[in-house]
């Protein structure tokens, strides 16, 4: 495993750095800086930040926006999305 580089360009060394701040009890805030590395012109970063919520058990709702430099151009783009987890048993669960 390499941080740094890879000779592979279809499976770059990826490097993440992120923080997160509890603004209340169900709300999160965050940020991430990622870096990908490779031997060839393929290097990429992006930036998030964004916001998760847990507003009720098993449910999480997450907003962020991400600016992604890579071999094509910059790109500026926002996700939204919702999970639920039900729990079956002890050691079952299903997440939709």
């Amino acid at each position: 495993m390499s941080l740094w580089n890879n000779e592979n360009v279809d499976f770059p060394a990826r490097t993440l750095l992120g923080a997160e701040y509890k603004l209340s009890d169900p709300v999160t805030l965050f940020a991430e800086q990622e870096f990908t590395f490779s031997d060839s012109t393929q290097d990429t970063n992006g930036t998030r930040i964004g916001m998760k919520a847990t507003p009720w058990t098993g449910g999480q709702v997450g907003t962020s926006v991400a600016q992604e430099y890579n071999e094509y151009g910059a790109r500026v783009f926002a996700n939204l999305g919702l999970n639920q987890t039900w729990q079956i048993n002890e050691k079952w669960s299903v997440d939709g």
